[in-house]
């Protein structure tokens, strides 16, 4: 019986509700989309806590995973960008630690553009808060570290809503430099 129900089930397709289905592969940058999404997620979620102002204890776990994710993504894809720009070889290196990435991006942008951005500073602060607080993207996953410790035992509280004002301008500022790298590359493919 088990296995029937198992074959009839597809939990990852196209259900009978049009409302209900999320179009996946289709999007001209994935990786804009998917930054994207846990922005919007998080987003939804602050949205919540402001509105509500219930189940903050619960929901700070993914809030701030959400937050971190959407800050790695979007890193991510702005090197990626820049390395075509510049004609680099793609990153062949898995990295999470925040603080590397941001370096090796605010270095291929500096390139891209022939000079240091003004006001990249947002970016270096909260890259560099997130990168103290979870460097890997473990702390919020996981309520212990692999060696059995809390990665949170110095911190007793985390303000949701100065959390959000405080990521926003970092957010926008990497949001903006994607717009550049993205104008950039079709400049560049229609020129080409």
């Amino acid at each position: 019986m088990g296995d029937a129900v198992a074959r009839q089930l597809d939990i990852f397709g196209k259900g009978h509700e049009l409302y209900g289905n999320a179009t996946i592969g289709v999007a001209a940058n994935p990786w804009h989309l998917y930054a994207y999404g846990f922005r919007r997620a998080a987003e939804i979620l602050l949205n919540y806590v402001e509105e509500r102002h219930t189940s903050l204890d619960v929901i700070v776990f993914p809030t701030v995973f959400l937050l971190r994710h959407h800050l790695e993504l979007a890193i991510k894809f702005v090197a990626r960008d820049a390395r075509l720009i510049l004609g680099d070889p793609p990153s062949t290196k898995p990295e999470h630690r925040l603080q590397a990435l941001w370096v090796e991006t605010k270095r291929l942008v500096i390139r891209v553009l022939g000079v240091e951005p003004i006001g990249m500073e947002p970016i270096d602060v909260v890259v560099a808060q997130f990168d103290a607080i979870d460097s890997r993207s473990t702390t919020c996953r996981y309520p212990e570290t692999f060696a059995g410790t809390d990665p949170l035992a110095d911190v007793s509280n985390i303000n949701l809503l100065t959390l959000r004002d405080s990521v926003e301008p970092a957010f926008d500022m990497l949001d903006a430099a994607y717009e550049t790298m993205h104008m950039r590359l079709f400049a560049d493919a229609e020129a080409g």
